[in-house]
């Protein structure tokens, strides 16, 4: 039987979840590998005692900038902001990189649609010994070496600044 007394004990207690500050909130995510927001909700109940709904979760997480982030080799968790920012710019270009492929003459590689002119910059601006030229359309970017008898070494430096 609900009671006036255990339905100000159950509001009590939905008040109260809204006062977990946000540092529980960021240790959760720094300590623990949260995939999902039962996850988060887990580890705030056992930290806190208290059951803190999904959407009351939710809105804490986008007012501190914690999304679900896709990392390589595509495991998914939530990450603050900065550690989002540890995603190193080679993870991110090697990523988009399918295959590197080349043949006597040049060196072709394949990327993610619309990713190709990214690759193609990259390359045109890294500083290199064996690459002349890159040109990027949609998802291929053709290499042109500087020497086609060392095309393996252009391969080389190209692997190295992609793929490291």
């Amino acid at each position: 039987m609900i009671t006036e007394q255990s339905l100000g004990s159950a509001l009590f207690l939905y008040m109260e979840s809204y006062k977990i500050d946000d540092n529980t909130y960021i240790s959760i995510i720094t300590h623990f590998h949260c995939t999902t927001l039962q996850d988060i909700q887990h580890y705030l109940h056992l930290q806190t005692g208290m059951m803190v709904s999904l959407p009351t979760i939710s809105r804490h997480l986008m007012a501190l900038n914690i999304k679900r982030v896709k990392q390589k080799g595509g495991d998914i968790c939530y990450l603050l902001p900065e550690m989002r920012m540890k995603l190193s710019i080679n993870d991110s270009i090697a990523s988009f990189v399918q295959s590197i492929e080349c043949n006597q003459h040049s060196i072709v590689i394949k990327t993610l649609p619309s990713m190709a002119s990214l690759i193609a910059k990259i390359l045109t601006n890294c500083p290199h010994k064996y690459v002349l030229a890159a040109i990027g359309s949609n998802d291929t970017v053709f290499v042109i070496p500087k020497n086609t008898k060392q095309l393996s070494l252009c391969m080389q430096e190209i692997e190295s600044i992609i793929v490291k």
